[in-house]
């Protein structure tokens, strides 16, 4: 994306939006960090959805890095 793209969104953004993306972002990392304990595949395939979704709307508020 566009660095100018991204400073206007940036800037746009309010301190709850922020604290919303900073949320989520903590939530698919203690996800993740938790999937190899997971003993079923149904189970890792359950949280592997979740955390997709969560990057989805992770990246709606303000793309992620990858």
């Amino acid at each position: 994306m566009n660095l100018d793209l991204l400073k206007e969104k940036s800037d746009k953004m309010t301190t709850k939006d922020w604290q919303n993306w900073h949320s989520i972002k903590r939530e698919i990392q203690n996800l993740i960090e938790g999937i190899d304990g997971l003993k079923t595949d149904r189970a890792k395939n359950k949280r592997r959805t979740k955390i997709e979704s969560l990057l989805n709307q992770a990246n709606e508020i303000y793309p992620l890095n990858y």
